[in-house]
């Protein structure tokens, strides 16, 4: 393949699968934290920093191609995990919803722009980037900017659950990959909390909480219902009742910083 030099378009898209390759080998870190080694997600790492290598420095024409479709096909992967949806759809934990933000937003500027890069190499044009695709990448960095920081408003204010009064239905809480949909829930006196696993994610809970610096604190508050270890991988388990007033903490051993604490009034 004929050597070229790389356009602006070209580097844009070095740019973008660089910082998608890097949001994978974060992410790798994260889970391998929570659920030890996943080789795919490490592979796809990898992968993508080399096609921002190869991009970089080949000057090959269709470079850019060749990554745009690395970047495409990881994202395809990414859509296809169950867990990807959810991270997308419940910014808490905040990291995970982030790097899933980087994800897709930096394979869809690495796609564009290495396409773009490609035609711009077969039709020998070395422009400089346009004012419509500046604009645009400043746009949707400022989206994704917008994004992570809602995200960090969210973690950094616990939502609160509680039952309704007048529906009758029992106080619930949600369970997704890797924490609960908030952080704290309210249970009246003598009632039952359901946990509700939102796919097929494992889970083991027991009385105690993860410290903020990681560590994990098994305990049982005097009146808390006793959770031993008690395995979730779909469906939902009750948990109680609760007839003691006060504060009770629940964590997932397997699950760093996945906390909830139940207030029972």
């Amino acid at each position: 393949m004929k050597r070229t030099a790389l356009s602006g378009l070209g580097l844009v898209t070095v740019a973008a699968l660089g910082i998608n390759g890097i949001a994978y080998l974060v992410y790798f870190f994260l889970v391998e934290s929570v659920a030890g080694i996943i080789i795919p997600i490490l592979v796809i790492a990898i992968l993508t920093l080399l096609a921002a290598g190869f991009v970089a420095v080949s000057r090959a024409r269709l470079a850019p191609l060749l990554g745009a479709i690395l970047a495409l096909l990881s994202t395809a992967l990414d859509l296809a995990q169950p867990e990807t949806i959810y991270n997308l759809a419940h910014p808490v934990p905040a990291s995970f919803y982030a790097l899933n933000v980087f994800f897709l937003a930096s394979a869809l500027v690495a796609c564009v722009c290495g396409i773009g890069s490609s035609i711009q190499n077969y039709r020998e044009s070395r422009p400089q980037l346009s004012r419509g695709m500046q604009t645009t990448l400043v746009g949707l960095a400022g989206i994704v900017i917008g994004l992570i920081l809602t995200a960090l408003i969210v973690e950094a204010n616990p939502l609160v659950g509680a039952a309704g009064t007048n529906t009758g239905r029992e106080p619930t809480v949600h369970m997704g990959p890797g924490g609960f949909s908030e952080n704290v829930v309210l249970v009246p006196k003598g009632e039952k909390l359901l946990l509700i696993d939102d796919g097929a994610f494992s889970h083991v809970l027991r009385n105690g909480i993860w410290s903020a610096n990681g560590t994990a604190m098994p305990s049982i508050e005097p009146g808390a219902p006793v959770i031993a270890n008690l395995p979730v991988n779909g469906g939902s388990v009750e948990i109680g009742p609760f007839t003691t007033a006060g504060e009770f903490d629940i964590y997932c051993t397997i699950h760093m910083g996945m906390n909830l604490t139940v207030v029972v009034e």
